[in-house]
């Protein structure tokens, strides 16, 4: 695929990403609620088996179903970041850089973007997660991504 082509191709897809970021930040408290619940209850019945669950196991699972949300989906922008800066002549530590703030600086507008959503509130602890989500998407893809190429140059010489 063509640089350009395939850069335009990523840049649709951060935007993509962002959008439903952005779109996630802007339910209510009560909407996101019901929605991690709905999530919850969902793994509650699987992991539990119709055996009653109790409302302490229900909550420690709901939180980590929103945290794991959070570094899951920031994984994901994360390698799409890194993608994009694969298409410019950059080294691999700025690539790797500027994929992070990129995701950080997202993260921090995200959380920032809450604030105007009732019943929801900005927590640092998530743009800690989401940045953290995003680190390590950007290095896992990173790695590979050099040792096909490293791989891939070995088996041309």
């Amino acid at each position: 695929m063509n640089q350009p082509l395939k850069r335009t191709m990523l840049i649709i897809l951060i935007l993509l990403w962002m959008l439903t970021i952005f779109f996630f930040s802007s339910q209510n408290g009560e909407q996101s609620g019901n929605l991690s619940m709905s999530i919850t209850d969902e793994i509650c019945s699987i992991i539990y088996h119709n055996h009653e669950v109790t409302e302490q196991n229900k909550e420690m699972i709901n939180h980590i179903i929103r945290k794991g949300a959070h570094f899951t989906i920031y994984l994901i922008g994360g390698i799409i970041a890194f993608n994009l800066l694969n298409t410019f002549n950059l080294t691999l530590k700025r690539k790797i850089v500027y994929a992070q703030i990129i995701c950080s600086a997202y993260a921090i507008t995200d959380e920032f973007h809450q604030v105007f959503s009732a019943g929801r509130t900005p927590a640092v602890g998530d743009v800690l997660i989401d940045s953290a989500g995003a680190l390590v998407g950007i290095l896992i893809f990173a790695g590979l991504y050099y040792k096909i190429r490293r791989k891939k140059y070995v088996e041309e010489t």
